[in-house]
């Protein structure tokens, strides 16, 4: 059935998305969780920073300050590394979305049957274009980057060189799986609206710092749930059995679940499900604490996030998702990373209206040294990818119907 072209709006923002064709009908809900698993990522990350690498105390009051971490020049609401460099994936996904701006008129004219090219659609994401990011990033000298990024980035002379400097890193160092892939995955999750397709990305978007099988496995699972989130569904061939043939809203554990299927082979499967029970069996903070920690590890950062999620009581979306942060940061060490992780997944689920106020005020951060992306631009941005990858999967089911 065709609908009538459609605007989407969130008061948080400056944006207003394009009117969207007949052929692509998305509801305000789908983009305000896809700016969501952005910026509250964002947000776990600059809420976080401050903290790293020490324990708060289990009554200490947690909240956004300025200093801290690795970087005691930081503003209040600067975020770290971690958001930087999952904006290098985002300008990536957002690759035509500037040309559209320029070309509206021509663009969004009455649709022609027959006459596919007069529609817009952006180019294929290019991973190589986030290799290029990160470079960009790391070489305008940031304060703070992890230490298997800066091996990998320093090594490669330009993007095509960056994954296989990656798998040298890591032959050399069969032990680093590192959090460093999983810190910047959220974005992924906005990619495509098939999860294996999100999935085949997710796993090769790490491979570009992070080859290990820990963190590709690791990156699948959370980019496939943020991606379930977004959409509000199960990933019913990769879970369908055991969840039965059911929509509506997501339950995060069985989101995450959902994703073992896109795993390579059984014995990963099987592993991640045991470690995804660590997590569900795993009792209070204290415990917690000894199980996550250290968190630098991808394996252990994943579990610290997914438990601050599923620990913390839902009594409403804004609620969860302040109470959940806290508990992320409250987990200890690394503290910026995993409130980023946990960010994505929350703010995927419950969307950019429930990440509060006075967290998103003064976000900000560095796309390079000296260009500052603030927290609304951040959201415009991350709605505009989502736009994107819309566009690029509407493009490709109507070239299958009508044989371009």
């Amino acid at each position: 059935m065709n609908r009538e072209p459609e605007t989407h709006y969130h008061p948080g923002t400056r944006y207003i998305p394009t009117k969207m064709p007949a052929d692509i009908y998305l509801n305000g809900g789908e983009f305000d969780r896809a700016a969501g698993a952005v910026v509250g990522s964002a947000v776990g990350d600059a809420l976080g920073a401050f903290y790293e690498p020490s324990y708060p105390g289990l009554d200490e009051e947690i909240v956004m300050r300025a200093g801290g971490g690795f970087d005691h020049r930081r503003a209040l609401g600067g975020w770290t590394d971690d958001t930087s460099m999952a904006l290098g994936v985002l300008d990536a996904m957002a690759a035509g979305y500037a040309e559209a701006e320029s070309r509206m008129e021509e663009i969004w004219g009455p649709r022609e049957p027959g006459r596919p090219e007069n529609r817009w659609y952006p180019p294929a994401i290019s991973v190589n274009d986030m290799a290029a990011n990160f470079l960009a990033w790391y070489r305008g000298h940031p304060p703070d980057v992890g230490n298997q990024t800066a091996q990998v980035l320093s090594r490669a002379d330009g993007p095509e060189d960056v994954a296989q400097e990656a798998r040298r890193f890591t032959e050399g160092n069969p032990n680093s799986a590192g959090n460093g892939a999983l810190m910047r995955t959220a974005p992924v999750g906005l990619t495509h609206y098939f999860p294996g397709r999100v999935a085949s990305l997710a796993a090769e978007v790490a491979a570009l710092t992070h080859p290990h099988p820990d963190s590709s496995d690791a990156c699948v699972l959370w980019s496939v749930a943020v991606q379930q989130a977004i959409f509000n569904r199960y990933d019913h061939r990769a879970d369908r059995e055991r969840y039965g043939d059911r929509e509506g809203p997501i339950d995060f554990t069985t989101a995450v679940r959902g994703a073992l299927g896109h795993l390579p082979d059984e014995a990963r499967q099987r592993r991640w499900e045991q470690l995804i029970d660590e997590v569900t069996d795993t009792p209070n903070i204290a415990e917690a604490r000894q199980r996550f920690t250290p968190n630098g590890w991808v394996v252990t950062a994943f579990q610290a996030a997914l438990w601050a999620i599923v620990s913390t009581p839902e009594h409403s979306p804004e609620q969860h998702f302040r109470d959940a942060l806290v508990t992320a940061v409250r987990i200890g060490h690394d503290t910026d990373t995993v409130a980023a992780i946990a960010g994505g997944l929350l703010g995927a689920r419950w969307g950019l209206a429930a990440i509060p106020e006075e967290w998103t005020r003064d976000l900000h951060g560095d796309r390079v040294r000296g260009e500052t992306v603030s927290g609304i631009e951040l959201a415009t941005l991350a709605m505009q990818a989502f736009e994107c990858t819309m566009r690029r999967f509407f493009a490709q089911r109507a070239a299958r119907c009508s044989g371009f």
